[in-house]
């Protein structure tokens, strides 16, 4: 389940534009992988064929194919000298 906070919703609904997760590579070494958390981007993704639209908050958002929904993730809007960025919440890589 994905949720958005009140903050990142007026951000997102300021810019009248589509949301989407944008996965980072993965890097595997010889004895494990890791992947950094999903970036939340506003625009459409490079390659729409590999994302699936879903509506959260009345925000059109386009998930990653495979990516799971099970976990609560929240976007949230983070600020660090007046520059914005919207960030997802609880990535869990195992």
């Amino acid at each position: 389940m994905i949720s958005i906070t009140a903050k990142a919703l007026e951000y997102i609904r300021s810019r009248a534009q589509p949301l989407y997760l944008e996965m980072p590579p993965r890097v595997t070494t010889c004895c494990m992988t890791i992947q950094e958390a999903p970036v939340p981007r506003l625009g459409e993704p490079e390659r729409p064929e590999g994302y699936v639209h879903t509506e959260v908050q009345g925000v059109d958002l386009a998930v990653p194919r495979g990516f799971s929904v099970e976990t609560p993730y929240v976007i949230d809007l983070r600020a660090f000298l007046g520059i914005k960025r919207l960030v997802l919440e609880g990535w869990r890589q195992f």
